[in-house]
């Protein structure tokens, strides 16, 4: 005698719950980018970039205290960039500010003591000091 296995009746609400619970989901991600740019007038990623390209085209023309100016403000905004700082002290390196450079050289080096960019343009302040 043959015994069939039943299989369990599968409902016909699967797919029209997934949809709905993706829906939803999408709608909360949406709700909340919202609520952040109106409570903070800016998307998150575009503020320090618009501070770096602002601060690269002041060094490029030479106009160093307002370039340190801008990477000062990426500084603050974001202290794990050491791209930032590092362009800081060769701002007031060009500035004639070595005290400033120094300290701004140094800065991301207490987090990241490999961090080359820093190691050669200290090694090149103390050098030219």
């Amino acid at each position: 005698m043959a015994t069939a296995l039943l299989s369990p009746p599968r409902s016909r609400l699967y797919r029209p719950l997934f949809l709905l619970a993706a829906g939803l989901l999408g709608l909360n991600v949406a709700a909340g980018f919202i609520f952040y740019l109106q409570q903070h007038r800016q998307l998150p990623w575009i503020h320090s970039n618009l501070y770096l390209t602002e601060a690269d085209a002041a060094y490029e023309r030479g106009d160093f205290p307002t370039a340190m100016a801008q990477y000062r403000k990426i500084t603050v905004l974001d202290r794990g960039d050491f791209q930032a700082s590092v362009r800081l002290g060769m701002a007031a390196a060009a500035a004639g500010r070595t005290d400033e450079a120094r300290e701004a050289f140094i800065r991301p080096l207490t987090l990241a003591p490999s961090l080359r960019s820093a190691q050669d343009n200290l090694a090149r302040l103390e050098g030219g000091a």
